[in-house]
């Protein structure tokens, strides 16, 4: 069992402890499939008057129910919320996936849309927001901060190859990479953030720094590839 979904999910939360107390072997089977939905869907609490062993029953039920398609099959391997949108054109025409799956999509949307419109922030802006020292801030708006960082950075583009200055990942310099997402706090400590997950061609996924991926601070931490812009 996955214990970084079971923590996402909030493995102390007394119905998801009674879901695992009653399922089948079959059911547990596809648990880390339904907590990664769940954990990545913040609208269920809203739409449902459900609690998470409801939740978790109606789709670990219906990934059974689809246990041989290629949607489920596929959706064993999903990591980021960009592979799930990826298999929205061969998910089973039912109301449960229906539900589940594109209110993750409609999220995503969303933050999408907004992150566009967000579109006067500079990093003038950035120093006049955030006055103070980071080490003086607190953890909330520390998180502020990180995610108007992340805002202004992704305004200004990422590399078309890997560099870094530092000392992991040199074999990888000169290399190209998807995007993958932002980093997060589930998978990185708050002071090493703006970081994104990057996918190089062979399906490997780091974390990147700025220093890494973003021409501007690349350039003035010192790398020396053309062709980055």
């Amino acid at each position: 069992m996955n214990t970084e979904l079971l923590n996402r999910i909030n493995m102390n939360d007394v119905y998801v402890k009674k879901f695992i107390n009653n399922a089948t072997d079959e059911q547990m089977g596809f648990f880390d499939i339904a907590a990664k939905l769940l954990s990545n869907n913040n609208d269920m609490s809203v739409i449902f008057d459900y609690t998470d062993d409801e939740h978790l029953r109606l789709i670990t039920n219906k990934l059974i129910e689809y246990k041989n398609s290629e949607f489920v099959q596929r959706l064993k391997n999903v990591k980021y919320i960009e592979d799930i949108k990826e298999l929205v054109t061969i998910m089973p025409n039912d109301d449960v996936f229906d539900t589940y799956i594109m209110s993750i999509v409609k999220q995503n949307d969303e933050y999408n849309d907004l992150r566009k419109n967000n579109s006067d922030l500079s990093w003038d802006e950035i120093e006049r927001k955030y006055p103070e020292d980071r080490s003086e801030m607190s953890e909330e708006r520390e998180m502020l901060f990180v995610n108007d960082c992340f805002e202004c950075f992704e305004k200004e583009g990422f590399a078309k190859k890997f560099w870094s200055p530092f000392g992991d990942d040199k074999e990888r310099i000169g290399q190209s990479f998807k995007i993958v997402g932002r980093c997060s706090t589930k998978d990185s400590d708050l002071s090493s953030l703006p970081m994104w997950n990057i996918k190089f061609s062979d399906g490997t996924v780091i974390g990147a720094y700025p220093e890494e991926i973003i021409p501007r601070e690349m350039k003035e931490n010192g790398c020396p590839l053309e062709g980055i812009e």
